[in-house]
């Protein structure tokens, strides 16, 4: 019996929580109402891959765009000259880019749930970025990007690309970047945001929140 109170409990916080309007999802309790689900996640809860994709994710939003963003795609397109197309439409639109978290891939049947972990788009152009933490088998990221680069969602823009995000010595042939490269790119972002702002009142809760993400990516426990 507790079983079935539980389970008709968590089925009526699910209805309650996906009638909700959108101003009442703040990030704090998405994240709560994530863990609420997991509760395992809880556990070492600083080194879970989905947590720093969360922290990445809102220092994307909020940061801003010409300093941040900019610098992600600028790295994007100098370490895979194949997406410079794609990068350099998206920094000519910066203020209209799209930052979806977790985009659906669109499949059906058992694959319905299935998604990405950060979406850049505007108009005919759109990245997907597939963050991983610590080292994996090559072949299973192989097999997990190329099932994302079929996906219905990703082909509806014309021009498309998955770049996995990944640690350094991470095996892995296609195109990627490091964490470690988002962290000098924030950093490069800090010393341009703080030379262009004099006064620095201005600017604190931006670089409070860079580097903080500075932070947790070079003193993350798997090395990334």
């Amino acid at each position: 019996m507790k079983s079935i109170n539980k389970k008709i409990m968590e089925h009526n916080e699910k209805r309650e929580w996906d009638n909700l309007n959108s101003e009442n999802k703040s990030y704090t309790t998405n994240v709560l109402h994530c863990f609420t689900y997991r509760p395992k996640w809880i556990r070492k809860s600083w080194i879970k891959e989905e947590v720093i994709t969360w922290e990445l994710i809102r220092a994307l939003e909020i940061l801003p765009r010409i300093y941040f963003l900019k610098n992600l795609l600028v790295l994007i397109n100098k370490k895979n000259p194949s997406c410079s197309n794609i990068c350099n439409n998206l920094i000519n639109d910066l203020d209209k880019i799209k930052i979806e978290p977790y985009p659906r891939r669109g499949e059906k049947g058992i694959e319905y749930k299935q998604k990405s972990d950060i979406e850049l788009s505007f108009g005919d152009n759109c990245l997907w970025i597939e963050a991983k933490v610590g080292l994996w088998n090559k072949e299973d990221i192989v097999r997990e990007i190329r099932g994302e680069k079929d996906s219905p969602n990703l082909n509806k823009y014309q021009n498309n690309e998955i770049i996995a995000l990944l640690p350094e010595s991470q095996d892995y042939d296609g195109l990627r970047i490091s964490w470690r490269e988002i962290s000098k790119s924030f950093e490069k972002a800090n010393k341009t945001l703080e030379s262009d702002f004099k006064d620095i009142s201005i600017i604190p809760g931006y670089l409070k929140i860079s580097r903080e993400l500075i932070g947790r990516i070079n003193t993350f426990k798997i090395n990334i």
